[in-house]
């Protein structure tokens, strides 16, 4: 990439952004939201060792976005025991869905029980 990071540096700084969102603009609605480009380039301008290269950040964006389409998504349906009610989430773009995330390979936790509970 031309900043000299890589593409999972960059999703390190996703996961920064989604936390400022998360916690900070949640909690402090005066605060700005922002996507991931306006994130990015409020990092670069913040980090002098990357700064310079502040007029590369279109094409260090598009190498992440090629990046994060590498890494597999995976979602979960949530159902009450007694099918009442399902869990969904409200995205930042207003539309509503089932819980979903992208998880690095070292991150998924094998034999983790998932989809209905029920009593036996």
């Amino acid at each position: 990439m031309e900043s000299g990071e890589n593409p999972e540096e960059c999703a390190v700084r996703e996961v920064f952004e989604e936390n400022y969102l998360d916690h900070h603009v949640a909690k402090t609605p005066s605060l700005l939201s922002c996507r991931m480009g306006e994130f990015a380039k409020t990092m670069f301008m913040a980090i002098p060792s990357v700064y310079y290269e502040i007029e590369n950040l279109p094409a260090f964006l598009r190498e992440w976005r090629k990046y994060k389409l590498t890494i597999p998504t995976y979602g979960a349906i949530f159902i009450s025991q007694d099918n009442s009610h399902v869990l969904i989430v409200q995205r930042y773009s207003g539309n509503w869905s089932f819980p979903r995330g992208r998880w690095r390979a070292e991150k998924i936790q094998r034999n983790v029980p998932y989809g209905r509970y029920s009593k036996k």
